[in-house]
């Protein structure tokens, strides 16, 4: 599910990206360039969405990590309760929940770091620092934000007009969200260390096994305790109580395994 999310995050900055190259497109083939439409009318097209998700923020509940971070533990509970138990404040899951959060907060306050020069005091810190920065630099050192902004600048002088510019960012915006959207339907493939060739895959897993396959997953999916189920929560099936049942001091509850035939 986080590769899923992960890659759906940058799918829709595709469609993001896709939409904006063809407006600037449309603006610069519809609009006169002896005029301030060209810009004015592609960057109003694209406050819209952004207002209106600006708009729909006002309406999202405080984080309950923030408010109870703030003072406000009441509140931080029953929005807890809201987001995970239709608003039930004694449900075992949101009483324990709301007690790590706060346990989490302590420790922090405890031991948070009381200025920026405690990132250079230890080899740690010093080298995650490092990373970050080294990762945020790589980034930009392969130069695609320097030639997609000034594509129509880099291209004019190897003779490609600013249009059929705008156009090739357009269709290559198109091809980069179909490799997203093949990135997302392969994530299931991420955890091997190689990916198997076509003719490897079908000997590894054979058309007449699909079957029973799925059915050895749908015996696996079951046996996740019925508290685990509810919580959509990774279960870790111990008997006779899982990790988060003892965690939550709640009966567990397992479903018998569908047959297998």
């Amino acid at each position: 599910m986080h590769s899923f999310i992960t890659g759906l995050q940058q799918f829709m900055l595709g469609i993001g990206s896709l939409v904006a190259s063809w407006i600037a497109y449309g603006g610069y083939t519809n609009f006169p360039a002896t005029t301030s439409k060209q810009w004015r009318i592609s960057l109003g097209i694209q406050i819209v969405p952004a207002g209106f998700l600006a708009g729909l923020i006002l309406l999202f509940p405080e984080s309950p990590r923030w408010l109870l971070d703030h003072g406000h533990a009441e509140e931080g509970l029953h929005t807890l309760a809201k987001l995970h138990a239709h608003g039930d404040t004694e449900d075992p899951w949101v009483r324990a929940e709301f007690d790590q959060i706060q346990d989490m907060i302590t420790y922090e306050h405890e031991n948070e770091a009381k200025s920026y020069a405690e990132l250079f005091a230890n080899r740690s810190s010093l080298r995650r620092l490092f990373l970050a920065c080294a990762l945020q630099a790589a980034c930009q050192m392969t130069g695609v934000s320097a030639i997609q902004y000034y594509s129509p600048v880099i291209f004019a002088q190897i003779g490609i007009p600013t249009g059929k510019t705008l156009q090739y960012q357009g269709i290559n915006s198109i091809i980069a969200l179909v490799a997203q959207f093949l990135c997302i339907m392969c994530r299931r493939q991420a955890r091997r260390k190689k990916p198997l060739p076509p003719r490897m895959a079908s000997f590894a897993h054979p058309r007449s096994s699909d079957s029973s396959q799925r059915r050895a997953r749908a015996a696996t999916a079951v046996q996740a305790c019925q508290t685990c189920r509810n919580r959509k929560s990774k279960c870790d099936e111990q008997r006779p109580k899982c990790g988060l049942c003892q965690r939550l001091n709640v009966d567990c509850e397992y479903r018998e395994p569908l047959p297998t035939k």
